[in-house]
């Protein structure tokens, strides 16, 4: 019996120490190549935000993180004299993923609405990759309402709905303990944060073949049932592309006049 559980006790010592150092030769592979094109220093390891002064790649997009950590040029907390402030909420598309600033809507919408005759009006992006609406009214209650705010514009993406759905592997809560420790790892460690997006992916895809699944077998007749998954349009690129294909066309009676 002792033997047996000695066995036991070893086989799991040696499965552990594997794990370990295939983590740990992840962690350095990550670390010396650029292959992934990210940075995870770009999160705080103290609170889901931004780190300060944060300067590198993100998803091949440059990033650049002010002293108050939001993406973007020098501001002040204080809202200057005569200034229309406007503060986006959102996630990756809000924050500009694998994108430089310049190409960010809320960038835009500063300079669309500065080239219009009157008041100034200076936009702040407090877009944070992988927030939802929980994430985002807490931000916007902490510190956002410090910034003085005329405008607070909440970004909602169509994956959010995944967030909060009951079913869904992110369900509207605040984090535990046990949350908080992985976000703190995922700062820090390149192999963790990988590890956790791939489960999160694989739980998604999951979570979202259950849903096709009990769609098609509501509605047997149809033959296209269109469930969109986190992070793409309905619209995908590819599908742009085959139906812009002219032998694909099928042709559309003219109007009557």
């Amino acid at each position: 019996m002792r033997r047996g559980l000695l066995i036991v006790f070893v086989n799991c010592l040696v499965l552990v120490g594997l794990a370990g150092v295939l983590f740990f030769g992840l962690e350095i592979y990550l670390r010396t190549t650029d292959h992934l094109q990210i940075d995870i220093s770009l999160y705080s390891p103290f609170n889901n935000r931004l780190n300060p002064l944060f300067r590198g790649n993100y998803h091949g997009g440059y990033v650049t993180v002010n002293r108050l950590g939001l993406r973007g040029p020098e501001t002040t907390r204080k809202k200057p004299p005569g200034t229309l402030r406007i503060a986006f909420f959102g996630d990756s598309y809000t924050f500009g993923d694998e994108i430089d600033l310049e190409d960010t809507f809320p960038y835009m919408t500063q300079e669309i609405l500065n080239h219009r005759d009157g008041q100034r009006v200076e936009v702040l992006n407090f877009g944070i990759p992988g927030h939802y609406t929980l994430r985002e009214y807490s931000y916007l209650k902490e510190e956002g309402l410090a910034f003085e705010p005329d405008i607070v514009v909440v970004v909602y993406s169509h994956n959010d709905a995944f967030y909060l759905s009951d079913r869904g592997p992110w369900r509207l809560r605040e984090p535990s303990l046990l949350q908080s420790f992985q976000d703190y790892l995922a700062v820090r460690s390149y192999a963790f944060y990988y590890i956790r997006r791939g489960v999160r992916t694989l739980k998604a895809k999951l979570y979202f073949r259950s849903l096709r699944k009990a769609a098609e077998e509501e509605h047997p007749k149809s033959n296209k049932v269109q469930i969109n998954k986190p992070g793409l349009p309905v619209n995908s690129r590819d599908d742009r592309v085959a139906s812009s294909n002219p032998q694909d066309a099928t042709p559309v009676a003219a109007p009557n006049p």
